[in-house]
């Protein structure tokens, strides 16, 4: 044995290292029992792209003043049609006339930029104004005004470039805040003949061959006759809601004779905060006959009773369109906080696929096209189908066919002055033999005697 003493281990105690920063573990070597080995992290390489090689940009050449002058007048010559460049030459002419320009030609259509300032569009804002003082005039003439100004490269004519333009924009504002202006009804659109009334009111919804209900005709000729009936603008039924809908299916008139009504409350769609509302009421001969396909309350009754159907089956329904395959967004939309639907627009869009209608608000332009429908199914035979000729049917139908007092009918067309409401009155595609006459009969009784 060796006299030497034995030399014990001596154990140093290190930091324990950031479990953040590194990562360590107990080393299993006999040799070093209670050393640390520590382990770092790798760094990542990040890879180095390879930059692309930039191709040497193309020399560009300039073009002359020639050749500038020449490529401007083929682009204003061939993205024109023959009809607006008539029209743009017609409104050029009274730019020339009315600012005295006599140098430029006014068949080139657009003026020098330096004719183009606020002094010159005044006159011409002016002068097409003081022609008619009429409202289509003035706005092709700002459309002329913005061909030119956009032509050379300067900001259109309207409120964001209100810094140039300040004093044509306020001529242009006092031009709007006249009567001619806020009056104006466009022409285009005329009346429905009788004819074309009765034969929506007694077009079929249920296919005869088969007995299988057509719901997108059910919903067009339910919109198409409440709009004729109330004189109704599209905005008005885009805005009925099942919220402020109500129906009284037991109501009786002053008479004590069983008369359902419908009532759609809401609000002007011109006059923000004015309080309107809407009535439709059963059209039957006397007591009300649920079997009446002709009766305007039978009609809506049918349409909400397959709407709520519908809505029953969307909530219900496990398969196809329904609340169960409804993702968080659409389910927010649609559902309450008590899992009910939640109440929406009374017309609805239709969906084809499903032969449903939609838990959705039918649009407007949807609103608007019942009447094209009908056109094309029906066999009109109109060149023009608007439903802008629903309200004039309305108010004509009142006045010159019925003889209803103007005063009275503006309470349900909602119109706030007589003579916007009097251009809705236009002349009529029948004829009323008997009231025609009424006058001159009564004055040939008078002469016989009758009432003296």
């Amino acid at each position: 044995m060796s006299d030497e003493p034995a030399i014990e281990p001596v154990v140093t105690r290190t930091r324990k290292p950031s479990l953040k920063r590194k990562k360590f573990e107990w080393s299993s070597s006999e040799e070093e029992p209670l050393a640390k080995r520590i382990k770092r992290k790798k760094k990542k390489r990040k890879r180095k792209r390879k930059k692309k090689k930039s191709k040497a940009p193309v020399a560009a050449r300039v073009l002359t003043a020639a050749e500038l002058e020449e490529a401007r007048q083929q682009l204003k010559n061939t993205h024109l049609e023959p009809n607006t460049t008539r029209n743009l030459r017609k409104f050029a002419k009274k730019f020339k006339m009315c600012n005295r320009l006599e140098v430029w030609d006014h068949n080139e259509i657009i003026p020098p930029r330096e004719c183009l300032d606020n002094c010159y569009l005044e006159n011409f804002i002016v002068q097409v104004w003081e022609e008619n003082r009429s409202r289509p005039n003035v706005e092709q003439g700002h459309k002329y005004l913005n061909h030119c100004l956009t032509n050379h490269g300067m900001p259109p004519l309207n409120k964001d470039a209100k810094q140039h333009y300040a004093p044509a924009l306020a001529i242009l504002g006092s031009i709007h805040k006249k009567g001619e202006w806020r009056d104006h009804v466009t022409e285009g659109a005329g009346t429905f003949g009788l004819n074309h009334v009765m034969s929506l009111f007694n077009a079929a919804t249920v296919d005869p061959e088969t007995g299988a209900l057509d719901k997108l005709a059910l919903r067009n000729k339910a919109i198409a006759c409440v709009m004729i009936v109330i004189g109704g603008h599209p905005i008005d039924l885009w805005k009925m809601t099942e919220e402020n809908f109500e129906d009284r299916p037991n109501h009786e008139d002053r008479n004590n004779v069983h008369r359902p009504k419908m009532i759609f409350r809401g609000h002007h769609n011109k006059v923000h905060g004015l309080a309107v509302s809407n009535v439709i009421g059963c059209g039957c001969r006397e007591t009300h006959d649920p079997e009446n396909s002709l009766c305007l309350y039978n009609v809506v009754k049918a349409y909400a009773v397959v709407k709520d159907a519908d809505d029953f089956l969307f909530l219900t329904a496990r398969t196809g369109h329904c609340v169960a395959k409804l993702g968080a967004e659409r389910w927010m939309k649609h559902m309450d906080e008590n899992n009910q639907l939640k109440p929406t627009a009374f017309f609805r869009s239709y969906r084809s696929d499903t032969n449903k209608y939609a838990h959705s608000r039918c649009g407007d332009q949807q609103i608007r096209g019942v009447f094209r429908y009908w056109n094309e199914r029906l066999g009109w035979g109109l060149e023009v189908a608007q439903a802008a000729m629903a309200r004039k049917t309305f108010a004509t139908m009142g006045d010159r066919y019925f003889g209803f007092p103007w005063r009275e009918m503006m309470k349900y067309t909602h119109h706030q002055t007589e003579t916007m409401f009097k251009k809705y009155i236009v002349e009529a595609p029948w004829e009323d033999l008997e009231q025609d006459c009424h006058l001159g009969r009564t004055i040939n009784r008078w002469v016989m005697g009758e009432y003296q």
